[in-house]
C-alpha cells in the first residue's frame, strides 16, 4: 500500500508570483511542493546551527524565526542578483 503524498491546495502562478493557482499537478505545482520540502529542510538545519554552537539552552526557535524574518524582498533580490551566476548553472544542472 503506498503512502498518500500531502501536496498544497495552491501554488503562486510562476510568471506572476503574486497570482495564485489551484492544485493541478503541473511541473510549476510539483516544483511549489519540492520548494517548500527544500525550504523546511533549511529551517531544520539551521536549527541545528543554532542548537550546536548555544546549546541546550538555545532559543532555537527564535533565533530561527528572527534569521527568516529579516529576509525581506530587498534582501532577497540582492541575494539573486549576486549569484545570478551560480543559479543559472544550477538551473542547467537539473
Amino acid at each position: 500500500m503506498s503512502e498518500e503524498r500531502m501536496v498544497p491546495a495552491y501554488y503562486p502562478d510562476f510568471a506572476d508570483a503574486v497570482r495564485w493557482r489551484s492544485w493541478d499537478g503541473s511541473l510549476e505545482a510539483e516544483t511549489w511542493t519540492h520548494a517548500l520540502s527544500v525550504r523546511d529542510q533549511v529551517i531544520v538545519d539551521t536549527a541545528a546551527l543554532f542548537r550546536k554552537a548555544g546549546g541546550p539552552g538555545t532559543d532555537i526557535g527564535g533565533l530561527t524565526a528572527e534569521l527568516w524574518r529579516m529576509i525581506g524582498e530587498e534582501e532577497i533580490i540582492r541575494v539573486l542578483r549576486d549569484r545570478q551566476e551560480e543559479i543559472e548553472r544550477k538551473a542547467g544542472a537539473s
